[in-house]
């Protein structure tokens, strides 16, 4: 136990200098405190265990009380992460307590990562917009609220793909293997990134990523279930709803209405979720190849699990805010639209369509704190019947339903409001310049 906490001590103070150290020299002190403002606003949100996070939790509480391996079909590799914050609760407080805010802590570490990773590759500003939109702009600040795996993943592939490919640390990788063992579902992205590494460095020796992704997957299975080919999931199946693939189990649900769902539709759909995925990289923008080849790869990982996803008969991640288990999309998203921002060269209709991007990214992160799951208990009616209508239908969408069933706010909701309204303000603060300056142009001209 003290040597948990004198690690952790250790860990924060020797980040807390070489923060304080940058902040001296920094170009753009604004994005910073920002950034800063952005973490504590998300320590402010309420969190809490429940539903899969549940199952997790308890796993991991009879592993440290009984020293029982629990059998449940969810990863225990994520959860381990979170011992010390366990273990720390134990001590001088409730242990559920301080394992609640381990997505935040996770995602909060990220940041600071991806801040120390990308510097010397990004120009300040739009790095500082890529760490605020992943903030503010993102799915991330609703599923830091649950104990639940998607965080874990998203942020350590994210990180470790960076990492191996931005700055050369081969310790990245393992990074990258452990997330993906956390979600076993993204094997597929873990064989795409390891081709699409083969194919940028021409060498065979990237596959042995996919293969040590496969070997952690067998081993936890070998321990906690005695066979390494068992997964837990097998007859799982959902409930009969009004759809015809529904109640079906395992990968049953056709790979087209799959791919439809999880990228058209109001509720699921990657396109209101993350639109800045969807946006291409600016041409006029040269970014240095390491940087160029790790989106490729957060690209074709995302792809991968995209495509896995798609057949599973829980695609739409049950009655969850959005695209559950498509969090890692909000990574390249929040990239690119960093990057279009600061294109100072960037057309009139580009900067239309990336005003338009931004708003609706700022409006995700910013619903997902503030009303989440509101209002759609049509879904949970006659044993989840009607669970699809929040999949479709615009009005029952998540994204849209506070503008049909009006919410009351509290006082840290309008505090929230006020915090995002800044920070979107600040961030699109490029694309008012150039819109100025072009109709001062106009004005020139027309005299």
């Amino acid at each position: 136990m003290l040597v948990y906490i004198i690690g952790i001590t250790g860990f924060c103070l020797a980040m807390f200098q070489q923060l304080r150290n940058h902040i001296r020299r920094v170009e753009d002190p604004i994005g910073l405190v920002a950034i800063g403002w952005g973490l504590f606003l998300l320590y402010l949100v309420p969190v809490s265990i429940g539903g899969d996070g549940s199952f997790r939790f308890n796993a991991l509480r009879e592993l440290l009380t009984s020293g029982s391996v629990s059998s449940t079909r969810y990863s225990l590799i994520g959860p381990l992460f979170s011992v010390p914050l366990y273990l720390i609760g134990e001590r001088i407080g409730d242990p559920r307590w301080w394992a609640e805010e381990y997505n935040f802590l996770v995602f909060g570490l990220g940041i600071i990562a991806f801040y120390f990773l990308l510097r010397r590759s990004l120009q300040r500003k739009t790095l500082h917009a890529f760490l605020l939109l992943l903030i503010f702009g993102s799915m991330f600040p609703h599923h830091v609220q649950h104990y639940y795996g998607e965080v874990f993943t998203a942020v350590l592939v994210g990180v470790g793909v960076t990492a191996a490919i931005v700055r050369q640390k081969s310790w990245g990788w393992l990074m990258m293997i452990i997330g993906v063992a956390n979600t076993p579902a993204s094997l597929i992205g873990a064989l795409f990134v390891s081709l699409g590494r083969m194919m940028q460095r021409k060498r065979w020796q990237y596959i042995i990523i996919f293969f040590l992704s496969i070997g952690f997957i067998l081993m936890e299975a070998w321990v906690r279930r005695g066979n390494p080919l068992v997964s837990g999931y097998e007859g799982n199946h959902g409930v009969t709803m009004f759809t015809p693939y529904s109640g079906r189990p395992g990968f049953s649900y056709p790979l087209f209405f799959g791919l439809l769902s999880l990228i058209f539709s109001f509720g699921k759909g990657l396109l209101f979720f993350t639109p800045g995925l969807f946006l291409e990289l600016p041409k006029q923008i040269r970014l240095p190849r390491q940087l160029w080849e790790c989106y490729l790869l957060w690209i074709v990982f995302l792809v991968g699990i995209l495509l896995v996803y798609a057949r599973w008969w829980a695609w739409s991640g049950a009655l969850f805010w959005g695209p559950r288990f498509l969090l890692f999309a909000c990574i390249p998203a929040s990239f690119v639209l960093a990057l279009r921002v600061h294109n100072a060269k960037a057309s009139v209709f580009n900067d239309v369509v990336t005003c338009v991007a931004l708003f609706l990214s700022f409006w995700v992160g910013l619903n997902g704190i503030v009303y989440g799951e509101y209002d759609v208990g049509i879904c949970a009616r006659d044993n989840w019947y009607w669970e699809p209508v929040c999949w479709y239908v615009p009005e029952f969408s998540v994204l849209w339903r506070p503008f049909v069933v009006p919410h009351a706010l509290s006082s840290l909701n309008y505090l929230f409001f006020a915090s995002w309204c800044c920070v979107m303000l600040y961030v699109m603060w490029p694309l008012f310049v150039r819109c100025s300056f072009r109709v001062q142009k106009l004005n020139v001209r027309a005299m």
